[in-house]
């Protein structure tokens, strides 16, 4: 996510720079949810969860809470990849850094 805020404070220099990245951080949030999180209401009850599985992303921070690292989580669902984990994890540290 640092890379991809600085990619675009590159495109919008020399203009009101917070402005535009904060709009663009927000669509490129926007779009990593979207391509990797889908909502079901027959899933789950409609929890989030890995795009086209039904494997809760809920999951994936229990696993963290519990002391296990990233790769033991792919090794245990390897439908799930090491960059959907990645973003999801860059979203995630950006809204809560963010307060937003």
């Amino acid at each position: 996510m640092e890379t991809l805020i600085n990619d675009c404070k590159e495109i919008y220099k020399g203009q009101d720079i917070k402005k535009e990245t904060n709009l663009s951080v927000e669509r490129l949030i926007d779009n990593t949810l979207s391509n990797n999180v889908g909502i079901n209401p027959n899933i789950f009850n409609g929890n989030p969860c890995f795009k086209n599985t039904r494997l809760p992303i809920e999951m994936l921070f229990g696993y963290l809470q519990s002391d296990h690292i990233v790769d033991d989580f792919i090794d245990s669902y390897p439908i799930v990849t090491s960059q959907q984990i990645r973003e999801m994890l860059e979203v995630a540290k950006y809204l809560i850094l963010n307060k937003v």
